[in-house]
């Protein structure tokens, strides 16, 4: 006698999702991510809806917990990876948070784009681990736009404007978040 379990998905379908990607990025890159990257997922053939940290995050009190939710509520976060990034303690949270979340909700993919050489011997072990599960993909390879739209979730079909403001009506909000986070 064989028995079959199976387990519920307790996660939102995918197309429930208010992000196609949440964007990690640090300070010294923004100038890539808002002129470069940014415009090419958002206006490209296949438009993505991304949250941006700088446009799409709320100014909260609690901001491990915008960022835990911005990636909670988005099908996959890009971590654009330079030396700085590596140095930044917030940006290190980003990348080990979405990590943590393609782990528990297996849809959630991590796709890293690397703007510098990184000698990953050197990387902290958690970092490495981050590094591995991911799909990586090396700015200035000549397929680099190919790659990283196939890395990407499929785009969806319309191209509606949200802010992350409309967290706090989403059925994707976990409820230790919806008493913690101040919106403005």
């Amino acid at each position: 006698m064989a028995f079959v379990f199976f387990q519920r998905n307790n996660y939102p379908a995918e197309t429930e999702k208010l992000f196609d990607a949440f964007l990690s990025y640090c300070k010294k890159d923004e100038a890539f991510v808002s002129q470069m990257l940014a415009p090419e997922l958002e206006d490209g053939t296949y438009p993505h809806r991304l949250c941006l940290r700088y446009r799409d995050l709320p100014m909260a009190e609690y901001v491990a917990e915008a960022i835990s939710e911005a990636i909670e509520c988005s099908r996959c976060t890009v971590a654009v990876i330079s030396e700085q990034y590596l140095k930044s303690e917030w940006c290190v949270y980003e990348l080990k948070a979405a990590h943590h979340e393609s782990q528990i909700n297996r849809r959630h993919r991590v796709i890293v784009v690397l703007l510098d050489k990184i000698t990953f011997k050197e990387l902290d072990a958690d970092i490495r681990l981050c590094l591995r599960a991911a799909s990586v993909v090396h700015w200035g390879d000549r397929r680099f736009w190919e790659k990283l739209r196939f890395a990407m979730p499929e785009a969806r079909l319309h191209k509606d404007s949200v802010n992350c403001k409309d967290f706090k009506t989403s059925s994707l909000r976990r409820s230790s978040i919806t008493n913690s986070v101040k919106l403005v």
